[in-house]
């Protein structure tokens, strides 16, 4: 047998002695502002799994007057893309190589392509792989709202205006892949489904948002998270699905911006949080002790969005048709298998050590991870390249019955020297077929 078809023995094998690895990290890609004379005038960078602080683009290469807001990964973990607010430029995305090269900028206002000193201020890939920006009020914009830039740098407003003041943070829901926008104007929560059509407001919250707080969600429990500031310092703020509001975090650190879910399978769930002014740095936050722990210190930054690698990412080719990519850097020659659900994350299957595999088990689930779908899922298992990627084709485009169910996704790789073999388990991704 395999050791492909061996699998889902090692899962539900792990499951049983509860040894699975400790997952791989590959640290934390970042935005900031800094100044040309700042002791480190990194304006995007990565922090890795040490603290160290490795630079991608200096404060020196962008317009002046600039800085760059939120950020993600593109859907292939190929390519960095940003949002840029400006003074002197229309608001824009940049997408930069990982050598620190601004590869294209793309014109994000379409309703006043010549308005001067937009506001693009958050970003997000969706599941076509698309990418949806929030856009503010800066330069005197009557439009805020959300943008969808496709694959040909094609833009479209899929909602603007009211009930939008000036949407900053923005994310998809993995329950129910509407996006989550974070208005700063108003103190607002509001959900968007992925047509820009039925926008409902979740909730509010008491306390100001800098015009870089970002939103996140902590995929176990469903919760989201926002990061504020008050006088007493930081302020890390929980909403539930019900729109109900806790304080996370009061005190400890100057600022929380940026912040973001740490890996959705650790033991021990924690936010990711990037600050400033006399403590700058990057912080994990333990969202049951609500401990506080340092991962970098600097100097003359101020982090304004923190992003994870995109270990598991989808790309909607055609009708039907959906090309999911893997990214595993360091582990090249590594065996896969990509799982598939349509039960949704939560509860997911706990490990008796704490972690858990954020996926739950239906019949669709082993035949997926076993690579007994075929054709239908092409490359579900197989071995990863030397760059640590794989890629899998998702095609029910012969089975239009299918349209409209959401199906969730959750990626393992094989490493004979990890305990039972199993190395790492991305988080999920959610596509509506």
């Amino acid at each position: 047998m395999s050791r492909y078809a061996l699998l889902p023995a090692l899962l539900l094998l792990a499951l049983a002695l509860a040894a699975a690895a400790q997952p791989h990290t590959a640290g934390w890609s970042f935005t900031a502002s800094a100044s040309t004379t700042s002791p480190t005038p990194i304006v995007l960078g990565v922090v890795d799994s040490a603290g160290g602080l490795s630079t991608v683009l200096t404060v020196s290469q962008l317009p002046s007057g600039s800085y760059l807001a939120g950020g993600t990964l593109d859907f292939d973990d190929r390519m960095y893309v940003v949002a840029m607010l400006s003074k002197s430029v229309n608001a824009s995305l940049l997408q930069v190589d990982p050598n620190g090269t601004i590869v294209q900028t793309i014109q994000v206002d379409s309703v006043n392509p010549q308005m001067n000193g937009g506001m693009a201020q958050g970003v997000v890939v969706d599941q076509n792989g698309d990418y949806v920006v929030a856009l503010g009020v800066g330069g005197g914009s009557p439009d805020p709202g959300l943008r969808r830039v496709d694959r040909a740098n094609k833009v479209t407003t899929l909602c603007r205006g009211s009930p939008f003041q000036d949407p900053y943070g923005v994310t998809v829901d993995i329950d129910t892949g509407k996006f989550l926008v974070l208005d700063s104007g108003n103190r607002f929560v509001f959900s968007v489904a992925p047509d820009g059509s039925g926008i409902t407001s979740l909730g509010s919250f008491a306390f100001n948002f800098s015009v870089r707080s970002q939103i996140t969600q902590d995929i176990r429990s469903g919760n989201y998270y926002v990061g504020s500031y008050a006088s007493q310092g930081a302020v890390v703020l929980c909403m539930d699905a019900l729109g109900q509001v806790t304080t996370v975090l009061g005190s400890g650190i100057v600022t929380a911006l940026g912040l973001h879910n740490d890996r959705a399978s650790a033991a021990a769930p924690r936010l990711v949080v990037g600050s400033n002014t006399s403590q700058s740095g990057v912080f994990f936050v333990d969202l049951a002790t609500k401990a506080i722990t340092t991962l970098a210190s600097t100097t003359g930054l101020s982090f304004n969005q923190l992003f994870p690698r995109q270990e598991l990412s989808t790309f909607r080719r055609s009708a039907g048709i959906w090309e999911i990519y893997l990214h595993f850097p360091g582990e090249a020659g590594n065996a896969y298998s990509v799982g598939l659900s349509i039960s949704g994350v939560r509860p997911g299957v706990p490990l008796p050590d704490g972690r858990r595999i954020l996926l739950n088990v239906d019949k669709l689930t082993p035949l997926s991870l076993s690579g007994q779908l075929g054709a239908i899922f092409a490359g579900s298992v197989g071995n990863l390249n030397p760059s640590g990627r794989g890629m899998a084709v998702l095609d029910v485009a012969k089975f239009p019955v299918l349209k409209g169910i959401a199906v969730w996704l959750l990626a393992a790789t094989l490493d004979p020297k990890a305990t039972l073999g199993i190395r790492t388990l991305s988080d999920p991704v959610r596509i509506t077929l």
